[in-house]
């Protein structure tokens, strides 16, 4: 007789929890089962941020103050790079700064750890012994020779069984939380219930215990490597790398110092990294959700989650790594964020690479990350098709965020597709890499837009260009990227002007890095235009000899063109311009600034007249919402900083006066009766972000008011309207 689940009494509110009891090794591995309540977290989401700029006028000349990424303060001296934990004020009392603690939950918190694993093939399971309904008493503990007559047997997988019984104490219980034991699986009612309960399940345990899986020979100097250089730096909230105040290898941290890493160590990290445990969907929730006290167990080994959260960030900077290891490093730095400082559409995007058996939990395994406006219009079913799952949650980010960024993320690879080419396809990797990071297609404005059943979405935009000619995609692997680039520079390179002002070749170059240059990221690892000009014109402009040597596509230099140009194709527009297109794009689609948008859209006009989405594009000069606003006068330029979130930060320099402003200057003044207002962004809010009050009613926007459709209207700036199937 197997063990069967008693159901809970109230799903919104009961948990069941494990107590795994002690044993050997070679115990078989017993538990009880019982349920508790588990009370829902206070709502919002405290950050426990100090305010940095009332803290900075305590300090003394030369001294700057910031936070790490527990939100501890450290104090820099700008001129040594003396790093310290202390104000070096000694009389400075940090209470009267101290943020307001967190709100506390509504009733008791059971004490527990939650495991965070990989579940692995049903087929391949294990038993666990659970006391029947009529055992839950104090007197059952210890080992038993064989299933006593008050034990059950519960299919558990061998990977779940692999970490039980290396968790498992000698001397005492364990209680636990483990998705697969404490929810009934079999029971949909109680799933849809307890998904919603992600949250508050991994919030608040006591601590995550993060299970990669047992020991390999080489796991343990990867685990000790990590844990060490992660003791070496600090990581402030907008993820600034400094050496720690206690470090012993003080110049780590800077991304041109090479680690003195064996090449054999180098292997043991990527292994780990490798592993597959963070290739799956639930642990990114999981792990974000964690608090400070969280450990990464492998084997015997442990080391503290913050360490690893360091080293990662760390190790994805550096200089030196091979670039499929420095990949691999960006894709799991997701799990290094905190969810109040993650946009919903990168929530989303990220899910594509990561694995789950149902691919409705590319959604539903991301709703205690996301923002409540969005989790809260999503009801978890597992009986609806993938298709409304993904429509719905395109349909619930929209109405949360009054934008269309998720456009964004689709790509238009056949001539049909199994919903409307609006609506991302989660369920596969994309082909190209994000653009939307880098560019600034409709400013700081919303989307307007009306959904018409069943399948067409309506939106406003305008056109900035027709598609002439498109290059087949670019290749995946960076040197043959690289060959392929090389092919698509345009006659007239050295010699011609370009549409949008300048040299054919300095458009050229930018194209190739959506604009990735010092000019335009003041604060970031690029060089200049001139340093990127002279680059290429040595060692990449001369197709007449090949590439003899895969080192070149490991340069810095070129490092972000290999990333940016991934299966993108290269177009040219009727109206002269060049840039790069979606993998999906053809001669005659159109490029498009659409409101709410913070990438150029590709559309394809369908024979009813709608238009479907191809992907998003760059136009190099038609960024900076040039498509709508037309373009900046000659002496202002786009500068992008970091906020304190660590999101893009666009302003506007004149360099005439060298005068840095958020004020767009092709924008009127602002007018009655809206006012700008100075608050934070809100957490899980839009990555390009600002805020409006409207005086006479109250209303207060995300987005410049200047911008809205009867505005541009008014200033004879027409919108199109768009309907995409």
């Amino acid at each position: 007789m197997a063990f069967i689940y008693r159901p809970l009494e109230n799903p919104r509110e009961d948990i069941r929890l494990l107590s795994l009891l002690p044993g050997g090794v070679d115990d078989p591995l017993q538990c009880i089962i019982r349920h508790t309540s588990l009370p829902d977290l206070p709502p919002g989401i405290v950050s426990g941020s100090y305010d940095i700029s009332e803290i900075q006028k305590t300090l003394p000349e030369g001294w700057s103050a910031t936070q790490t990424h527990e939100y501890r303060l450290m104090f820099e001296h700008e001129a040594t790079e003396t790093i310290s934990w202390s104000h070096p004020d000694p009389q400075f009392d940090h209470t009267q700064f101290e943020p307001p603690p967190p709100p506390q939950p509504a009733g008791p918190v059971p004490a527990y750890e939650a495991l965070s694993y990989v579940w692995g093939s049903a087929a391949d399971h294990q038993f666990a012994l659970v006391a029947n309904a009529g055992a839950h008493s104090n007197s059952v503990s210890g080992p038993h020779n064989g299933p006593p007559p008050d034990f059950l047997p519960l299919r558990i997988t061998r990977n779940l069984a692999e970490a039980l019984t290396s968790l498992r104490l000698p001397d005492e219980a364990r209680t636990l939380w483990i998705d697969a034991i404490c929810i009934n699986q079999e029971d949909k009612a109680e799933r849809n219930h307890q998904v919603l309960r992600m949250a508050a399940l991994y919030t608040m345990a006591r601590r995550v215990l993060i299970w990669l899986g047992p020991e390999s020979p080489d796991s343990g100097e990867a685990m000790s490597t990590l844990d060490y250089l992660g003791s070496q730096v600090e990581i402030s909230i907008n993820t600034a790398r400094f050496a720690s105040p206690d470090a012993v290898e003080k110049r780590w941290y800077r991304a041109e110092v090479p680690l003195p890493y064996s090449a054999s160590t180098w292997d043991a990290i990527q292994a780990l990294f490798w592993r597959p445990y963070f290739e799956r969907v639930w642990v990114t929730q999981e792990v974000i959700l964690a608090n400070p006290q969280a450990v990464v167990i492998c084997g015997p080994h442990e080391a503290p989650w913050r360490n690893f959260v360091r080293a990662i960030i760390c190790l994805g900077t550096k200089h030196d790594i091979a670039p499929g290891l420095r990949d691999r490093f960006n894709h799991i730095r997701t799990l290094t964020w905190k969810h109040s400082d993650i946009s919903l559409f990168l929530i989303l995007n990220m899910m594509r690479r990561q694995q789950c058996s149902d691919l409705r939990d590319k959604v539903y395994g991301v709703l205690g990350i996301t923002p409540p406006g969005f989790s809260r219009r999503i009801q978890p079913d597992y009986q609806l098709p993938i298709s409304e799952v993904f429509k719905n949650a395109f349909l619930a980010a929209l109405e949360h965020t009054n934008r269309l960024v998720l456009l964004q993320d689709c790509e238009l690879l056949g001539p049909s597709t199994p919903w409307p080419s609006w609506v991302p396809d989660w369920s596969v990797s994309r082909k190209s890499n994000l653009l939307s990071a880098f560019t600034f297609a409709s400013g700081i404005s919303r989307s307007h837009h009306r959904f018409i059943e069943p399948d067409t979405l309506e939106v406003l935009g305008r056109r900035v260009g027709r598609i002439r000619e498109a290059s087949a995609f670019c290749p995946d692997t960076p040197l043959a990227a690289l060959e392929h680039v090389r092919t698509w520079a345009p006659a007239g390179l050295l010699t011609e002007a370009y549409a949008a002002g300048g040299s054919l070749l300095d458009a050229f170059l930018l194209t190739l890095r959506l604009g990735y240059v010092r000019e335009r990221f003041p604060c970031g690892t690029a060089g200049t235009l001139a340093t990127w000009r002279e680059f290429f014109l040595d060692r990449l402009h001369n197709t007449s000899e090949p590439l003899q040597t895969d080192d070149i596509a490991h340069d810095g230099e070129v490092y972000w063109t290999t990333v940016f140009t991934k299966s993108r194709c290269f177009v040219t527009t009727d109206e002269g311009y060049i840039g790069l297109g979606p993998p999906g794009v053809m001669a005659g689609d159109v490029a498009c600034s659409i409101l709410g948008s913070n990438s150029l859209i590709v559309l394809r006009e369908a024979p009813d007249g709608r238009h479907r989405v191809v992907g998003e594009c760059y136009i190099q000069g038609m960024d900076d919402a040039t498509g709508i606003l037309g373009p900046l006068p000659d002496c202002w330029a786009v500068e992008v900083d970091k906020d304190s979130s660590g999101f893009g930060l666009h302003q506007f320099r004149n360099h005439h006066t060298d005068i840095l402003t958020s004020e767009d200057p092709r924008l009127p003044p602002l007018s009655p009766p809206w006012q700008a207002l100075e608050t934070e962004r809100e957490p899980g809010g839009p990555a390009i972000w600002a805020c409006y009050q409207n005086e006479l009613n109250g209303e207060v926007i995300h987005s410049d008011p200047r911008l809205l459709p009867e505005s541009l209207e008014e200033r004879g700036i027409e919108l199109e309207s768009f309907k995409l199937c």
